[in-house]
């Protein structure tokens, strides 16, 4: 059924199951009428499964979904990624998680603000970076059209060698990732799994290739990239969608290729703003890129370089009831930017502290303005990262009730 609760189609399956016993059961349905889940268009539809036991409905559960293929093509010759059909640019940034007020997870109105923000930034997609995806901000995300890359946090722990003689680190780290994959499989935001960030891997490891036969059991519809960041550094690992066949990159890879297919470097600018020096000529700029057989991610891009509005943050806190977590490290961070203008006689410039966090704000703005949208010889490239975002303003709430 879709949102407005328009029953799309009904398939009725008949299954027997023992007493404390589990079964698989299968049935396919097809939905003619159905409409394509897009950026755009971001069409969201719920299933519902009902048990049904002597004419008695014994239980119901339903979950929430979008008709959208999204994957890679042309690796080993003119590697793209495809939403749909049609070649896509990924411009994503990665969210720590540190959610205001708590620490650790957000409100209905900070999970719709982070996506909202991320929008108009002309970003369209997220990542959850060293952290478990949030169902509140997937359920924003789901229904105004935003890409979401999903991460567990240390995943190597579930193939990095036993420590002292147990497996309870990686028992744990394979439960986590699981439990990851079956509770966020369904959103249509969703579209591939990070094993972990800038780790070290061993791609003929069979306890790497037995983790991703784990997650392709549990999802075979996404992408599983096993090391983001730093292939020149260390080796790859990764797996397109519905493929059983894992990418091996043959050791650390260059400014030339040799990652497996998927070449993703974290680096950014030598300073915090662009300066011209950064580009030369079409054939001499900072992120140019000779792979063409191979994704290409430019990570971390040293996008995060930018103060947080301690003012702005600390009026939030006021109004929310005067507590969070980190209210002392505002206050404190405020008072000594407060006394600097007062030391070095800057008030003129700057009468507030706050007019010198905007001011700072706005250069880091202009600079990544004029390197993922504005110049045409980095269109090529698929990836751009690294702001914190949705951690301390407030907007409205989307979810019904919310």
């Amino acid at each position: 059924m879709s949102d407005s609760e328009q029953v799309l189609t009904t398939l009725e399956a008949a299954a027997t199951v023992e007493p404390g016993k589990t079964a698989i059961v299968k049935a396919e349905l097809t939905a003619a009428s159905a409409k394509i889940w897009d950026l755009d268009t971001p069409h969201v539809y719920r299933l519902r499964a009902e048990w049904v036991a002597d004419g008695k409905s014994v239980a119901v559960r339903d979950v929430d979904f979008g008709f959208r293929w999204i994957t890679t093509d042309g690796v080993g010759k003119d590697a793209v990624i495809r939403l749909n059909g049609r070649r896509i640019r990924i411009y994503t940034s990665i969210s720590w998680g540190f959610w205001a007020l708590n620490g650790l997870f957000p409100s209905p109105e900070l999970a719709e603000k982070e996506v909202r923000v991320a929008k108009q930034f002309n970003l369209n997609a997220l990542n959850f970076h060293r952290n478990l995806g949030k169902e509140d901000v997937l359920y924003v995300q789901d229904r105004l059209g935003l890409l979401r890359c999903l991460e567990p946090g240390g995943g190597s722990q579930a193939f990095v060698p036993a420590s002292q003689g147990h497996q309870s680190a990686r028992r744990y780290m394979e439960a986590k990732i699981r439990g990851m994959i079956r509770a966020f499989r369904s959103h249509p935001s969703v579209v591939h799994y990070i094993i972990q960030n800038e780790t070290t891997l061993d791609p003929q490891s069979p306890d790497v290739a037995a983790l991703f036969e784990l997650m392709q059991a549990e999802d075979p519809s996404r992408t599983i990239v096993g090391n983001d960041g730093f292939v020149m550094r260390a080796p790859q690992a990764w797996a397109e969608p519905y493929s059983s066949e894992i990418h091996r990159s043959k050791g650390k890879a260059t400014e030339e290729g040799g990652a497996g297919g998927w070449w993703v470097d974290h680096t950014g600018h030598f300073s915090d703003v662009w300066q011209d020096t950064y580009y030369n000529s079409k054939d001499d700029f900072y992120y140019r890129s000779p792979v063409k057989a191979e994704i290409v991610e430019w990570g971390e891009m040293k996008g995060a370089a930018s103060i947080d509005n301690h003012a702005s943050v600390l009026r939030q806190i006021r109004s929310s009831g005067g507590v969070s977590y980190d209210k002392f490290d505002h206050e404190e961070q405020l008072a000594a930017y407060e006394k600097f203008l007062d030391r070095w006689s800057f008030r003129h410039a700057f009468p507030t502290a706050e007019k010198l966090f905007l001011s700072i704000g706005r250069r880091a703005y202009e600079s990544w303005g004029a390197v993922p949208g504005e110049r045409p010889h980095l269109r090529r490239k698929r990836y751009c990262g690294h702001q914190r975002l949705g951690v301390d303003s407030y907007g409205e709430p989307l979810r019904p009730g919310g």
